[in-house]
């Protein structure tokens, strides 16, 4: 998950040194951020129903293999055709990654301590993202922007083959209870609302964040302590989500606050009579306070056959988010400038809170 986080987050570092190598536009630079969201829309569902049948180990490892021409595509063909390419088959490793881990702690954890274990776990891609936004530009700067992307496709390779000592796992193979799989179906649309806003807001924010902070004049050594503020929320307060949620419960409070606070924080950003270092804080509380009850709340409300089948439902919703906040955050940007882009990017936040009136956090799984 954290080779995912890295992957997710490779441009965002050299995003505006891409644009200028590669002349595009704001509009084709979010395509090609946030393409790597596409093939999860398409493939988590389908990963995960096969996943349920069959077990997910030769599936995870071809994901991770995926990550090596994800990131190669860049720096042998230097190019806007190839790098979109690139960002393709790195999405198609990152759906399967996403769509079948989580499934492996509600395997391999005792109950009680699943809450605490997802919010463990819940750091992974923050981690992951952080590593990237804070050295990947340094990386870039001393080898080349193309010629960095040779680092992340060594580590790919690296996590890749070390895959193979994952642990086979393998769910019920009869899944023929059509009106469970309805059920569960039914059960996944709020939280699938949910995670879309959250991402889409997310997703939003790294694209437009590097230009609006160089166009204020923020230097690079404090741009990239800045980006990765959306994910240090959640080193600091996934696991202290999964605590509170394991000893009071209260699932669909944590992901109201989380959405609230993430959606305030992003609008605030360019008001210039908020302190931006308190817009930042408000915003990173919330943003790590969000998944962390939603990794918790699918083992529990949706029957343990259709487990794999209901995380890649929730990460197709998660990467039809990441597909349009870049992109709508590029479009807004070229078309109305960067107050507007943050004020839409928190509106869509806050707009999530309406699903979770939807959430039935009643355990199916006792």
């Amino acid at each position: 998950m954290a080779i995912m986080g890295m992957n997710i987050q490779l441009l965002t570092p050299v995003s505006d040194d891409l644009r200028q190598e590669l002349t595009i536009s704001f509009s084709q630079l979010g395509v090609m951020m946030g393409i790597i969201s596409l093939p999860g829309i398409f493939l988590s569902l389908p990963a995960g129903r096969i996943a349920d049948k069959t077990g997910r180990k030769k599936l995870l490892i071809l994901g991770l293999f995926l990550l090596i021409p994800g990131s190669l595509c860049f720096c042998i063909f230097k190019n806007y055709m190839w790098s979109v390419i690139g960002r393709i088959l790195a999405g198609i490793g990152c759906s399967l990654i996403s769509s079948l881990t989580p499934g492996l702690i509600p395997e391999a954890i005792p109950k009680k301590y699943i809450p605490a274990a997802m919010g463990i776990f819940n750091t992974a891609i923050p981690i992951g993202s952080i590593l990237t936004l804070t050295f990947y530009h340094k990386i870039a700067e001393t080898l080349g922007v193309f010629e960095s992307f040779y680092i992340s496709a060594v580590i790919a390779t690296a996590i890749a083959i070390s895959s193979v000592f994952i642990p086979e796992t393998r769910t019920s193979s009869d899944n023929k209870d059509n009106d469970q799989n309805f059920s569960d179906k039914k059960l996944m649309t709020p939280i699938s609302l949910i995670v879309l806003a959250a991402n889409f807001a997310s997703m939003g924010y790294v694209t437009v964040a590097p230009a609006y902070y160089q166009h204020i004049g923020i230097p690079w050594t404090l741009r990239g302590t800045m980006l990765s503020a959306i994910l240090w929320g959640s080193i600091a307060f996934a696991p202290a989500a999964g605590w509170f949620i394991s000893k009071f419960g209260h699932i669909k409070f944590i992901i109201a606050l989380g959405l609230a606070m993430q959606g305030a924080g992003l609008a605030a950003i360019p008001i210039k009579s908020t302190p931006l270092t308190l817009d930042l804080i408000i915003m990173a509380i919330g943003a790590g306070i969000i998944m962390t009850p939603i990794y918790i709340l699918i083992p529990k409300i949706i029957d343990r056959k259709n487990i794999n089948l209901a995380f890649g439902i929730m990460i197709s919703a998660m990467m039809i988010g990441c597909l349009a906040g870049p992109y709508i955050a590029g479009v807004l940007i070229d078309a109305v400038g960067y107050e507007y882009s943050f004020a839409a990017l928190g509106l869509f936040s806050a707009i999530g809170l309406l699903p979770t009136i939807a959430i039935n956090e009643k355990s199916k799984n006792a």
